[in-house]
């Protein structure tokens, strides 16, 4: 990666000059090396880090672009930056800048950021860690993207953040990696019930526990499912009973483990159970009665690794049954103060 300072904020002029320097060594040290602008990605942090560093690079080679990276922490390095990052090897390069909030300047973000998005792609905007949720930087951004992805997974309560979020919904496209990480076990439970004997036995559903240690990934999980199974929850209950006409009600669960993210979801019946666990890279599925095994899936999981799931979120853009499930929570939980 190729670099150079600049005041960003009190230069924008420099900004341009200094990619066109940058873009002009990259040409030099390795030939034809082209921009590929699929969209500009505007990075809300609360300080760098490695990993995020990391993350954006791993993001940049599967989706070119122009990186908008905001630190809002006073602790952040003291100089903005802008810089290249590519891969020689598919001549494919993007664009970065990095600026450090040195001051409180919520009433000025929109403008320092609308001049450094791409025109005629679209902005998504990043929330990389839960310390910046609340500013005021956050919701005067909202007004200028058309995308915006959260990561929830690590909140006791993840559908706050997206309340005022939900109010642009016919304007935003909104996902959260906490919800991307639920996708292997969505599909292998969805899989595992395909047998009609299986199929069968959600008119008898009593239970449901999910264990993991993140709450949020885990109650995404759990409206997903009370959602597709047309269940609403109990008034009162939050998400730990679940009704449905002419139907038996559930109890939910949420078992909180000290660490590993999603472990089990496990569904009683009467006189059968399945169970949703863990494989090697993969998840695996079991429906059982008794002892007979009625049926079994096993589909890839989502890693661990925050750079695949973002990549996966730019590529989705909006996933419907996240907003039904934000839906559901928003019932489970009405009205509740942060």
């Amino acid at each position: 990666m190729a670099s150079t300072k600049s005041r960003a904020h009190l230069a924008p002029a420099a900004i341009a000059a200094a990619w066109t320097d940058l873009w002009a060594q990259l040409h030099a040290g390795h030939g034809a090396f082209g921009r590929a602008h699929t969209q500009t990605l505007v990075v809300l942090a609360h300080q760098p880090s490695e990993a995020l560093d990391a993350t954006i690079t791993q993001v940049s080679q599967s989706h070119p672009g122009r990186v908008v990276v905001l630190y809002l922490s006073r602790r952040a390095a003291a100089a903005d930056h802008v810089a290249l990052c590519g891969s020689p090897e598919v001549g494919l390069g993007s664009e970065l800048v990095a600026v450090t909030a040195d001051a409180p300047v919520a009433d000025h973000w929109a403008e320092l950021v609308l001049p450094l998005l791409l025109p005629d792609v679209p902005v998504y905007l990043f929330v990389a860690d839960d310390e910046v949720l609340d500013t005021p930087e956050l919701a005067g951004l909202v007004e200028t993207v058309d995308h915006v992805v959260l990561d929830t997974a690590r909140l006791d309560r993840p559908w706050e953040p997206w309340r005022p979020l939900f109010q642009h919904e016919g304007d935003l496209g909104l996902l959260d990696l906490a919800w991307i990480r639920t996708a292997g076990w969505r599909e292998a439970l969805a899989v595992a019930f395909d047998p009609e004997p299986c199929l069968a036995l959600l008119d008898t559903l009593a239970s449901v526990t999910v264990a993991g240690s993140q709450a949020g990934s885990a109650l995404w999980l759990a409206a997903w499912l009370a959602n597709r199974l047309d269940y609403r929850p109990d008034a009162g209950s939050g998400a730990g009973r679940w009704s449905r006409r002419h139907r038996p009600p559930v109890a939910f669960t949420f078992e909180r483990r000290p660490r590993g993210g999603l472990d089990r979801i496990t569904l009683g019946f009467d006189g059968a159970e399945a169970v949703v666990r863990h494989g090697d890279g993969t998840v695996l599925a079991e429906v059982r009665r008794g002892s007979t095994r009625l049926a079994t899936a096993e589909l890839p999981r989502v890693g661990r690794d925050t750079a695949p799931q973002l990549s996966a979120a730019l590529a989705e853009g909006f996933d419907p049954l996240f907003a039904d499930a934000f839906r559901w929570l928003e019932l489970a939980y009405p009205g509740e103060a942060p």
